[in-house]
């Protein structure tokens, strides 16, 4: 059958790699044996994702522990997801909606949760507590609420796995948002750059397009990378499927289209970061908060480049080429 090559994929930000990389990488490994996170099949997801890289790559300018966190906070989010994607829990709904508002429970409330088991549970509380300390009061409603969208769009993607039927694009536009973890990330890496942004700032719309649009380009690199490995274990919520499906297009099609919708993102980016010069002007911002309005926004550029470098190398995505379903 033929074969489909991944597109190219350009995007004008430069990826640079922590220093800190190698120190946090191990202080990281440590960590994951002492919440007994680790064993053969988890060692051969870490030795394959080589998220550490990944962290260190998004993150290039956090200090060794914020840099640490950050690669704990991918490291779970990676075990988490490949559990409810790929385990046994994929398409089942009930038992996967109990393990998320388990969670919930325990990091919003630990003392009046059910005391956290060992490996997942106990790992995430001490990792979402650690994190938080490092954010203000607003931070930490923000950190928790992107962690309860993460957990309720998970769940959407288990429903519409549990039912077999190919997302809506244009709900699905929504709900990949958050599963990507990406939204997370985002607020986790304030506390990592010591950086946070003000709270008036983060009610703006140039902040919401900024945010958005780099989160989009994000996921749908993601979702071209992943695809062929998805693809073999029947995954649909995916962009390429999804559009593939909705649009009627084939393969090669859908690639190419969600390809422009990273280069269309992109672009919204740069006209909303085009224009925050202005509108930062306009605002009594203090230095320290326009320092850190300016950390976050080169944190959103290190995550599009270093999350596109990551996925070229990384084995995960280890497929350069597709096979088509049929020949065109």
């Amino acid at each position: 059958m033929p074969r489909v090559d991944l597109p190219e994929i350009r995007l004008p930000f430069a990826s640079r790699i922590n220093p800190h990389q190698d120190a946090a990488t191990r202080s990281s490994n440590a960590w994951l044996e002492s919440m007994g996170l680790v064993n053969r099949d988890v060692r051969r997801t870490l030795d394959s994702g080589r998220f550490f890289e990944l962290a260190a790559r998004v993150y290039p300018d956090a200090q060794a522990r914020g840099l640490q966190q950050m690669i704990n906070l991918i490291t779970w989010i990676f075990l988490l997801d490949d559990e409810l994607d790929q385990g046994v829990l994929k398409d089942q709904v009930t038992p996967a909606q109990a393990l998320l508002e388990r969670l919930l429970r325990q990091f919003s409330s630990p003392h009046d949760a059910p005391a956290p088991k060992p490996g997942i549970e106990q790992s995430g509380c001490a990792l979402f507590a650690s994190i938080s300390e490092g954010l203000s009061p607003h931070g930490q409603r923000r950190f928790f609420q992107d962690i309860r969208d993460y957990f309720d769009s998970t769940l959407k993607e288990i429903e519409a796995r549990a039912a077999g039927e190919v997302p809506d694009l244009l709900a699905f536009v929504q709900v990949r948002r958050y599963t990507g973890a990406t939204q997370l990330m985002f607020s986790g890496g304030e506390a990592a750059n010591r950086a946070e942004v003000p709270e008036g700032f983060c009610r703006s719309r140039i902040f919401q397009a900024l945010q958005d649009s780099a989160n989009d380009v994000v996921v749908l690199v993601n979702d071209i990378f992943s695809h062929g490995k998805e693809s073999h274990g029947g995954e649909i919520n995916n962009y390429v499927v999804v559009c593939q499906h909705h649009l009627e297009l084939s393969l090669r099609e859908a690639m190419d289209f969600v390809n422009r919708l990273v280069t269309s993102r992109v672009h919204t980016f740069e006209l909303a970061r085009e224009k925050l010069p202005l509108f930062i002007g306009q605002q009594r911002y203090s230095d320290a908060e326009r320092k850190a309005i300016e950390q976050y926004i080169a944190m959103l550029e290190s995550w599009m480049s270093g999350n596109l470098a990551w996925s070229l190398r990384t084995p995960r995505y280890h497929d350069t080429s597709l096979t088509q379903e049929s020949p065109q």
